[in-house]
């Protein structure tokens, strides 16, 4: 006499596999999300500083510097340095040959 299904060994190794492989998932769509999230946010302060090379350009006559970029994505506070906050985070903005770049 033949007995069919699986015993209860096999279907808790079964269970414990995919558990393994739910939880290993679950560590790397979080990773993707929190790198998405990072990539977002970089691209967000790099338009935010281009926008604002553009209308200090307009504003001082083509005259363009780091500090004067940070100040107008800040919003006009008057600061002097070349950083500033966006997102949470804070931008440092840099010009090299005439392309600006957020770090």
């Amino acid at each position: 006499m033949f007995k069919r299904g699986f015993t209860i060994l096999e279907l808790v190794a079964v269970l414990v596999i995919i558990g393994i492989l739910a939880g290993l998932g679950a560590v790397t769509y979080s990773q993707l999300i929190t790198d998405s999230q990072a990539e977002v946010n970089e691209k967000t302060a790099l338009a935010a500083a281009r926008e604002a090379q553009a209308s200090v350009a307009l504003a001082n006559a083509g005259v363009v510097t780091a500090a004067a970029i940070a100040d107008e994505v800040d919003g006009g506070t008057g600061a002097t340095d070349a950083d500033f906050t966006l997102n949470g985070a804070t931008w440092t903005v840099t010009i090299t040959n005439g392309v600006v770049s957020v770090a």
